[in-house]
């Protein structure tokens, strides 16, 4: 399980590792969140209307060839909100995240350059103590589990989504943090399609989407 946690805390920190080579920080990260273009959208909305419903982001982000950060942005109408975020901000929604319990199981999903997917069980990754370095640090299982070093510059924006089957039997319940060029940082996954869930995460998820509803939405 440490080697494990260790290959996936550098899969989060890959973003981080431009700091070290003295670049400066995305100008990006001073604008809104790109948002899906009208035919970008139409793709998007056919694939998990029609294609396949339900399934996480990562799937029609590889398959339509657009990045995960867009297929979130060009979602139906209610099975997204999403925000650009500050590091503050990602610091208030990742605690709502904390919220759904340290003992509670997720799903944490890594989509390298949207083309690579990595998924695995999970207890809530929970923030540490906050050092003032610019990292959001959180570990699962009292530290026995997954590390995971968030560069909280390099966040971009923050969606919540809730995809389900037309018979609405399977659904998959997702909040996915992004960089500056839409790529997924972490998805924590409440359910995915038809697994069994934990359903603390899935009312957690619930209280984590009505949170980031409440602010001003990064493509509305």
């Amino acid at each position: 399980m440490r080697i494990v946690t260790t290959i996936l805390s550098s899969c989060v920190l890959l973003t981080a590792c431009s700091t070290h080579a003295g670049l400066a920080k995305p100008s990006a990260l001073a604008m809104p969140a790109l948002c899906a273009t009208a035919q970008q959208t139409a793709l998007i909305s056919d694939y998990v209307t029609n294609k396949r419903p339900g399934v996480p982001l990562a799937i029609p982000s590889r398959n339509l060839k657009i990045p995960e950060g867009l297929i979130a942005s060009g979602l139906p109408d209610g099975s997204a909100v999403g925000v650009s975020v500050t590091p503050e901000l990602t610091k208030k929604i990742w605690a709502s995240i904390d919220a759904w319990g340290k003992n509670t199981t997720v799903s944490l999903i890594f989509s390298p350059s949207s083309q690579h997917a990595f998924a695995f069980s999970s207890l809530v990754p929970v923030a540490q103590i906050d050092e003032g370095d610019g990292y959001l640090d959180v570990y699962a299982d009292d530290g026995d589990g997954v590390h995971s070093h968030l560069q909280l510059d390099y966040v971009s924006s923050i969606w919540a989504t809730d995809l389900q089957t037309v018979d609405g039997a399977s659904r998959s319940r997702g909040i996915s943090l992004f960089g500056p060029d839409d790529h997924l940082i972490v998805g924590v996954y409440a359910s995915v399609k038809g697994d069994p869930f934990d359903e603390a995460a899935v009312n957690g998820f619930a209280k984590t989407w009505d949170l980031i509803a409440s602010m001003p939405q990064a493509c509305s």
